[in-house]
């Protein structure tokens, strides 16, 4: 933290201790990791357990690290590779919700200019869409980015998506 070093203890505020709090009642039992599509497909992906522990430290104030924290979560396998599908959430039985801790940390990140080159264009490709359009055209503007992106449907019913050689996952109907 900036500023002297305090000669007793670090005094949080109480606004910014609340999702810290939540996010250290995670007791990691891994039901979150066990909803986690992506790590179907991708078994070096961090995952949300240890996206939840990693916000814990990454938004605690008294640690004064949050920018390099950032950007070593958003390299490959990071916070990035989040599919915001909301499975973490719905497994968690403590109601931490990692889904939302993970979007906060990325909030911070983009706040930042924090990211590999990479998400930082496709964040700023997006929101000029949206800025220009009123909307997201999400197929105009992967060709824009250059994605080249192949789809296939897995043995268990999933839709695998492979963007540029990396595969994700996504939750389809069976009926599909």
């Amino acid at each position: 933290p900036s500023g002297p070093v305090p000669e007793g203890e670090y005094l949080v505020p109480q606004k910014s201790i609340r999702d810290i709090q939540r996010a250290m009642s995670c007791t990691l039992c891994g039901l979150c990791d066990e909803g986690c599509t992506v790590l179907v497909v991708d078994k070096t992906f961090l995952g949300p357990a240890a996206l939840t522990k990693a916000y814990r430290v990454m938004a605690d104030p008294r640690d004064g690290k949050m920018a390099r924290r950032l950007m070593d979560l958003s390299q490959k396998r990071g916070m990035w590779d989040c599919v915001h599908c909301f499975e973490a959430t719905e497994h968690c039985p403590k109601g931490i919700d990692p889904t939302d801790l993970i979007f906060a940390m990325r909030d911070e990140a983009i706040k930042r200019g924090i990211g590999t080159p990479r998400v930082v264009r496709h964040n700023d490709s997006f929101a000029a869409s949206v800025k220009s359009h009123g909307w997201l055209d999400e197929a105009r503007e992967g060709r824009k980015l250059g994605y080249a992106a192949q789809m296939a449907r897995a043995a268990d019913g999933r839709l695998m998506v492979t963007t540029q050689g990396v595969p994700t996952a996504a939750r389809v109907s069976a009926d599909l």
